[in-house]
């Protein structure tokens, strides 16, 4: 996809590949390390933020991301706005500390307009099937980054066309 920054707003444009599942990764089960399956391999696009990160002195690149304590932190908010802002169940928020990511549930979906998810809200990988999961609080301590991520799926491709602003912590 297409990233740009206009004043405070990341902005986010593209068409990612929909989940092939007839594709040689998929039917093989070769699939392209972290991922473990069909969807980690073919899991769509994303912009994120990393909470804290150093210039890299030599190259004057960012160095690697850094685990931030955000234990003052509730949460998030933000807003979506766009001309091609996805469907709910195609886009998530998440954060990511160094076990894993936490992402909203599909009961509680991102949308146009201002969202707000608190940490609590945010569970252990919410895209695999299960009845309960570690929630997001637990990134609280070591929180690397935060992103939304337009998902992918096997009927069709998921066009977008949005920005992100206004990312707020609430406290």
């Amino acid at each position: 996809g297409d990233l740009s920054r206009t004043g405070a707003d990341a902005c986010f444009k593209g068409t990612p590949l929909n989940l092939d599942m007839t594709s040689m990764a998929c039917v093989n089960k070769t699939f392209t390390p972290p991922a473990m399956d069909c969807y980690g391999e073919y899991w769509g696009a994303a912009i994120g933020l990393n909470m804290n990160q150093q210039i890299d002195a030599t190259s004057m690149m960012g160095g690697d991301p850094m685990p931030f304590n955000a234990s003052a932190i509730k949460g998030f908010a933000f807003d979506i706005a766009g001309t091609m802002v996805p469907a709910p169940t195609a886009l998530r928020f998440k954060v990511e500390d160094a076990s894993g990511e936490y992402c909203n549930p599909g009961t509680k979906p991102v949308k146009a307009g201002t969202n707000s998810f608190m940490f609590e809200d945010l569970i252990k990988e919410c895209w695999a099937p299960k009845t309960t999961a570690a929630n997001g609080s637990a990134a609280k301590a070591g929180l690397i980054k935060i992103a939304w991520q337009v998902v992918t799926n096997d009927k069709g491709t998921v066009p977008f066309d949005f920005c992100v602003s206004n990312v707020r912590a609430l406290q």
